[in-house]
């Protein structure tokens, strides 16, 4: 396609896809007819093409989607995506789950001015901080707002003549970041300013989900330093442009959806999820104080072994979380949700949202099987899942959630420069309890992995507690002793230690 493609741009040849059509606009004189019969021949895959890259390409763009094209005034409303409608819904109806993420700045000193400064730059680049939904008719929209609209929210905390300051901020951390934010009239987003007792100041940025995801703290953590140097030396911010934000997101995913390949997508998931998920154990909502953290670390040495073994070891990491969910709840098939992020096209790099599409393993454990087994088949799974990562995951009237048993993050882009040690513990833990009742969040450093598994008490009608999480370390060491044995072999000789 791209070979074709590139021929009709030297033939001057404008190709767009309108509501699933093909329109060719030829130059005057054009007299090439096999082109032409070569782009009727290939049509529908043109179409598929066009509408699979239509965010890195933007001359191939929809002209309904183009963010060339379009020209969006203030207070604009535009569909939500797929992610954001799931995200609404957990807000709005998890009780215990707040739907904030955070992240945190130390300052000597603070000039508050130059923050209101740096606060109202970072409102006017990202669309996001300046957005609010409405919800009508089982539908979702995103606003946007003129940076003008909100007051900032900004909140100023003494804690200079209190307790020392590691304790007052932790005992109200948490009070900051899972107070639940107005998404309807906004800001989806707050700025908490502890003033400290070693005259330190901290300083807490608190966003919705809805409208961000992991990488989107860490753009938003980059351009506020930036902004807050070059105000305080009497300089403007220098950010980059940015002519793609999550309302075109929306508009590309709506369009992709109802492509060929989003309708093949949609049928890929109906088949996987919806046929015979409904034989698996639906997982019940757990309750606030029924939640715990359980953390340990994968040294250099252990993951050196496994990268000398695997291609892949973060599906070898997800292998042995399926033998542990085998081993520890002697069933034979399990669901696991995992995000994957969506952030595979140049023009989504700065963006601030919630770019991550949602995914399912599902596999189905024999006890004549062997780990090496296992792994192919968690290999073979994802990268079905994979292929189709895109899809109208409302179409699916139904939700897959709660036959999830675990949840798996790989959270590599985070941490990856950082070294380790006991301090990371606090700023690695999740602030929320968890949706799915078994959550890994594994996070990367340079001298090994963080493994934090967050998990309610009760589960599947067992009784979860710190030496059932340890057997996860006695697997991943069995595991790469002996890759071949039947894993009714490996479940034995783990249960009986």
């Amino acid at each position: 396609m791209e070979e074709l493609i590139s021929r009709l741009k030297r033939s001057g040849v404008t190709i767009r896809v309108i509501e699933n059509n093909l329109k060719l606009q030829l130059p005057q004189g054009f007299a090439d007819q096999r082109i032409i019969d070569e782009v009727r021949t290939h049509k529908e895959e043109l179409i598929t093409y066009i509408q699979t890259v239509l965010l890195s390409e933007p001359g191939l763009a929809s002209e309904e989607t183009s963010s060339d094209n379009i020209r969006i005034p203030p207070q604009a409303e535009y569909p939500a995506t797929e992610r954001q409608h799931s995200e609404w819904e957990y807000t709005l109806n998890t009780k215990n789950y707040s739907g904030n993420i955070s992240c945190s700045f130390i300052f000597d000193t603070l000039d508050y001015e130059i923050l209101k400064q740096s606060v109202l730059a970072l409102m006017k680049q990202h669309e996001g901080l300046r957005t609010t939904f409405s919800y009508s008719g089982n539908t979702l929209t995103q606003v946007i707002h003129d940076h003008h609209k909100f007051k900032l929210p900004i909140a100023l905390i003494d804690f200079s003549s209190e307790m020392p300051d590691a304790d007052a901020l932790s005992e109200n951390y948490e009070s900051f970041v899972s107070a639940r934010l107005d998404l309807c009239t906004g800001p989806p987003f707050k700025v908490v300013v502890a003033k400290m007792r070693d005259r330190q100041y901290v300083l807490v940025l608190v966003i919705a989900h809805i409208i961000a995801d992991d990488l989107s703290l860490e753009i938003l953590k980059k351009d506020f330093i930036h902004c807050y140097e070059n105000f305080s030396k009497g300089r403007a911010p220098q950010l980059p442009v940015l002519d793609f934000q999550m309302k075109e997101f929306a508009l590309w995913e709506k369009t992709f959806n109802a492509s060929k390949t989003g309708s093949q997508n949609l049928a890929y998931w109906k088949r996987e999820l919806v046929a015979g998920i409904g034989e698996l154990p639906i997982i019940k909502s757990g309750t606030e104080d029924n939640a715990a953290i359980h953390q340990f670390f994968l040294d250099a040495g252990r993951l050196h072994k496994i990268k000398s073994k695997y291609d892949n070891e973060s599906l070898f990491f997800i292998a042995c979380l399926y033998l542990w969910l085998y081993v520890t709840f002697q069933q034979s098939q399990f669901v696991l949700g995992m995000p994957f992020l969506c952030r595979d096209r140049e023009k989504l790099e700065g963006v601030v949202g919630y770019l991550i599409s949602g995914i399912y393993l599902k596999v189905s454990i024999k006890e004549n099987d062997t780990f090496s087994t296992l792994f192919d088949t968690v290999v073979q799974q994802y990268t079905q899942a994979l292929s189709h990562r895109y899809y109208a995951r409302r179409a699916l009237d139904f939700n897959a959630d709660p036959y999830c048993v675990a949840y798996y993050n790989n959270v590599t882009h985070i941490r990856k420069d950082e070294m380790f040690d006991v301090r990371n513990l606090k700023t690695t833990g999740a602030a929320h309890t968890p949706f799915y009742p078994v959550r890994f969040d594994i996070s990367h450093f340079t001298n090994g992995w963080l493994v934090s598994c967050h998990y309610r008490r009760s589960v599947l009608d067992k009784e979860l507690d710190f030496s059932a999480i340890d057997q996860f370390m006695q697997i991943v060491d069995k595991t790469l002793e002996a890759p071949d044995s039947p894993l009714h072999v490996s479940w034995s000789a783990v249960r009986k230690r």
